[in-house]
């Protein structure tokens, strides 16, 4: 097992790999997701970040099952994940 300090960086995909040594195992189907997941989590950061300039504030027309107004960036990083996850 790898012991990191408090000041060690450590990433996710760096983590996902040494978990994956401690179950030999495992698929890496749960890797590959966690992997996917976190590529897409970097790409919603991103259109965060500059969603003033991209106008993607705000409300859309859509209402969600609770009877809410969407959210822009909701159905934008709803639609990043769903890419990210679909290998089909």
């Amino acid at each position: 097992m790898v012991r990191h300090t408090a000041t060690s960086v450590v990433t996710i995909e760096r983590y996902i790999i040494e978990q994956e040594k401690m179950h030999p195992e495992a698929t890496g189907e749960l890797s590959g997701l966690l992997y996917d997941l976190a590529l897409a989590a970097k790409m919603i950061a991103n259109k965060v970040r500059s969603a003033g300039l991209a106008d993607i504030l705000g409300a859309t027309e859509l209402e969600n099952v609770q009877g809410e107004l969407q959210q822009k960036l909701d159905v934008l990083a709803n639609e990043i994940i769903i890419k990210a996850v679909d290998h089909g």
